[in-house]
């Protein structure tokens, strides 16, 4: 056998063990797949790799964790647990009473700011502050709570990380990567730089939206920790760059070269909005390419936000004057787009309740059963239709619904129908129209349940008449019998018996 005939052969019978085996023997082109692939990487890494005077800061993570009826007694006895309602330490309002003055009253509207959040025995701001215990990488933080309506409260808090973690972005872009290859079912997956730097990045995120998710749990639990939206936090982090435009215009030529900005999808404005207020500033949501649909970015460059924004107030040019500008003009527009993320879990709790409530085909399910589920559905629906509808009446409110948030306009306007809509009217007419979704959705359910139920009922009841029925006249028959037998008449029990019970069966 010839050279060229023994490399047919073993090519052959390696690409048939492949077919036949693909978890034992790798395909017969891996190799040079992998090598061709790994040729690139150092072309990949170089254009994924921001330039040497380029800086990217992951400043803070802002998160909001909402309060409905059913949840505020916890909260509050959170919050004392935490010791935040000693006013003689901390020189600042009682939150437990200003919650409770709030929902006593019918009157939407009131924030509360928290102040700074440090560890015990942190000394580093020179006024009282709260204390609490806060997630790893997190220097300290700031929090408000927000009376959104009499029956629906927010906590906004947020964290502010380390330097260390503060360049993560920066630093997992620039590492250069080598290609490889995963075996997947019947073929492969390659994993070049470009996808391996995203998945940092995103793994990144994941894992600070899961530190402030379990703070939140551990710390004051609410609507989102009791997993209304499958354990995510309406999440949005803040990120400054040295040189680039974050969401540059799409087709802007100076930009293209800037492909690092793809890895942090931050590459085009499609659904950013610039603000007026703080120009250069923008905020984006949803973030492409992202599975969590309740995540946004804010974010400018470093230039333009000392240009033109004064933080002499603020005590200077750094990470705690940033986000302590941003917290005083940017809270109360976060507050309402979390509406959002609460709109969603709502609409997920109807959903399931209604799959796991209504009848599979015939009565197969214990009545006592499905009238306990009913009865939670009641309950669990009680919550939301009371915010559905005070949430309908504070949209109508068109001004106080847009009070003190900052005011942002499409990035890119050609992509709306109307180019001068704002942020906040834009997220005013969401709210509304998903509102009016979901109070419609709440009453079919609850409706057809209440039919379920009285059908179930009057079922229920004509069986049972029938069962009395059969038994008055067994009770009739059994004293006809004693009667009998009282006067010496004999009978036959065994066969009667098994008359009852062929008569009963059917």
């Amino acid at each position: 056998m010839t050279k060229v005939n023994r490399r047919k052969l073993t090519y052959r019978l390696r690409e048939y063990g492949y077919r036949k085996f693909p978890s034992l023997f790798p395909g017969p082109d891996y190799s040079r797949m992998l090598q061709w692939c790994q040729s690139r990487d150092e072309k990949d890494n170089a254009q994924t790799k921001p330039p040497d005077d380029e800086q990217i800061e992951l400043h803070c993570l802002w998160a909001v964790e909402f309060y409905t009826p059913s949840h505020v007694d916890k909260f509050l006895s959170s919050l004392a647990s935490l010791g935040w309602d000693r006013e003689d330490v901390y020189g600042l309002p009682n939150p437990i009473s200003e919650v409770q003055r709030w929902r006593e009253t019918s009157v939407p509207g009131g924030c509360l700011e928290l102040g700074p959040i440090v560890r015990p025995g942190d000394t580093r701001f020179p006024s009282r502050c709260r204390t609490a215990p806060l997630p790893e990488h997190v220097e300290y933080a700031f929090g408000a709570i927000y009376n959104i309506t009499s029956a629906l409260t927010s906590v906004i808090v947020s964290l502010v990380f380390n330097d260390t973690y503060s360049s993560c972005f920066d630093r997992f872009i620039r590492q250069d990567y080598k290609t490889y290859i995963q075996r997947i079912k019947r073929g492969y997956r390659i994993y070049e730089p470009r996808l391996q730097k995203h998945e940092e990045i995103r793994s990144l995120r994941n894992h600070a939206r899961s530190a402030v998710g379990n703070w939140f749990r551990e710390n004051i639990a609410g609507l989102f920790s009791a997993n209304i939206l499958g354990g995510e936090f309406p999440t949005c982090e803040f990120v400054m760059f040295k040189k680039a435009l974050p969401f540059p215009t799409i087709g802007a030529r100076e930009h293209n070269r800037e492909e690092y900005l793809s890895l942090l999808n931050m590459h085009h404005d499609l659904a950013a909005w610039i603000s007026e207020d703080i120009p250069g500033l923008k905020f984006a949501w949803p973030v492409l390419r992202e599975e969590q649909r309740h995540h946004a970015i804010l974010a400018v460059n470093k230039g333009d936000f000392h240009a033109i924004t004064d933080l002499t107030a603020f005590r200077g040019h750094n990470r705690t004057a940033y986000v302590s500008f941003l917290n005083s003009n940017l809270m109360s527009l976060l507050n309402h787009w979390a509406l959002l993320a609460l709109l969603t879990g709502f609409e997920r709790r109807l959903n399931s309740l209604r799959d796991s409530t209504l009848p599979r085909g015939s009565y197969t399910r214990s009545p006592l059963r499905l009238l306990e589920e009913i009865g939670i559905l009641v309950s669990e629906s009680a919550n939301i239709e009371i915010i559905a509808t005070e949430l309908h009446e504070y949209t109508k409110r068109e001004s106080q619904f847009r009070l003190e948030m900052s005011t942002f306009k499409p990035s890119n306007k050609k992509f709306y129908n109307d180019p001068e809509i704002t942020l906040a009217e834009s997220l005013r007419q969401e709210v509304e129209k998903r509102v009016k979704r979901l109070q419609i959705a709440d009453r079919s359910i609850r409706d057809l349940l209440i039919q379920q139920g009285t059908g179930l009922s009057a079922y229920q009841n004509i069986k049972l008449q029938k069962k009395l029925g059969c038994l008055t006249w067994i009770v009739v028959i059994l004293t006809l019998l004693m009667a009998y037998t009282s006067l010496g008449v004999k009978v036959n029990w065994t066969a009667i018996v098994e008359k009852l019970y062929s008569f009963l069966s059917n």
